[in-house]
């Protein structure tokens, strides 16, 4: 599905940005924190062991990462040392930490692009709880041991505040080019998708048209057929003759068909209750039965395609072919009621009635047979009772795929 593929392809690339960021940072916050440290033996006040630390940590992380490529367990090993290092140095180091909030900053910005939201949240919570411990507790005690403040401590600090920049400015770049990267992808995909459905669409009306002028042309040629068997039954007895209208009535249902597919605005909304209904009347017509046999249509079926149409058909015509024929002799309000329904997704029941007195000496045997045919080729069974109100067919048929 095109929605799929979208959601693949723009997690690869998160993924793929994610992998860069953590190893990117690892080398580039290792390489830069080891110049501080650096620059920290100028003044012997200054505890060079924290950032030679730190410093360790980004070359273990970027050196298993490589190795690896497991970007979130690594990122969050490195998220976790640096913590313990950012409260250690702010407890036990005496300094005012003029940069420790932004190395904060930094160290929950990583938690929430590398790891999630929830790790973001919960980075953010510790850094801010410890930060508000350190400035209630021990924040004046370390502003009192700050004798004095000269040039190399300033560019010291300012060595400091250039690398939290670069960290800063380069997670946010790489997030935000990431983010315009999907984007761009997204429309990218989005325009290909719009053409493609809109060449999809204009194709699809041509093969409805298409298929609406097959199904106009088999309906002529059925009508043709059922015209011949009309003319070469003229030349049979009575008695003859009722053989080729039954063979003229099972064309007839297929040629409603159809003349009720190419007639519909949309080939997969075929109203096959309108069908039934028109079978019926034709099948009337067909018999001339002087009576007005009363119909009762109930249909509420889903996903019910031509393959499973043809044989309901036929299994319709034949009984309603017999029941006017058969049933309704001695009948004089004859009834016939046809209730078509879903009982699965793929599974169909058709009841049939009528109010009739079957005799069961005058069935159509070979009627019959295409019922059970038809039955057999929709997988289904099919069960009949007869009682004082007329008699019962109840089907239950898979749908033919």
């Amino acid at each position: 599905m095109p929605e799929d593929f979208l959601q693949t392809h723009t997690n690869r690339i998160y993924e793929e940005t994610r992998y860069k960021l953590v190893l990117r940072t690892c080398m580039m916050l290792g390489f830069l924190i080891l110049l501080v440290s650096v620059l920290s033996f100028v003044k012997s006040k200054y505890n060079p062991l924290p950032d030679l630390i730190a410093v360790g940590i980004c070359a273990i992380s970027a050196v298993l990462l490589i190795k690896t490529k497991k970007y979130k367990l690594i990122g969050g090993f490195a998220i976790l040392a640096s913590f313990i290092i950012i409260v250690l140095t702010l407890f036990f180091v005496r300094s005012i930490h003029y940069t420790t909030p932004l190395w904060m900053f930094v160290h929950v910005l990583f938690s929430f692009i590398v790891l999630n939201k929830i790790f973001g949240l919960i980075a953010l919570a510790l850094n801010f709880t410890c930060l508000f411990i350190y400035v209630y507790y021990f924040f004046p005690e370390n502003l009192n041991s700050v004798k004095h403040f000269d040039k190399t401590d300033a560019i010291l600090y300012m060595s400091e505040f250039v690398i939290l920049a670069i960290a800063i400015g380069y997670i946010l770049f790489t997030y935000v080019s990431a983010t315009q990267r999907s984007e761009a992808i997204v429309k990218l995909i989005n325009r290909q998708l719009n053409e493609r459905n809109r060449l999809i669409g204009r194709q699809k009306s041509e093969m409805e048209v298409m298929l609406k002028e097959i199904h106009h042309r088999v309906k002529n040629n059925l009508q043709i057929i059922s015209s011949l068997l009309r003319l070469q039954s003229e030349t049979l007895s009575e008695s003859e003759r009722s053989i080729y209208t039954e063979a003229v009535n099972r064309v007839s249902a297929m040629a409603i068909i159809h003349e009720k597919m190419y007639q519909t605005d949309s080939l997969s909304n075929f109203d096959l209750k309108e069908y039934i209904v028109t079978l019926i009347d034709s099948l009337i017509e067909s018999y001339s039965v002087s009576r007005k046999i009363v119909s009762e249509v109930n249909v509420n079926v889903g996903n019910l395609n031509t393959k499973s149409i043809v044989p309901i058909a036929m299994m319709l015509n034949e009984l309603v072919s017999n029941s006017v024929k058969h049933a309704f002799v001695d009948i004089e309000n004859p009834r016939v009621a046809i209730t078509i329904a879903d009982i699965t997704e793929n599974q169909v029941m058709i009841e049939y009635f009528d109010n009739g007195n079957w005799v069961r000496k005058n069935e159509s045997t070979f009627g019959l047979e295409i019922i059970e045919a038809m039955t057999q080729q929709m997988d289904g069974t099919k069960v009949r009772r007869s009682n004082e109100e007329g008699t019962y067919y109840i089907f239950q048929l898979h749908k033919i795929a």
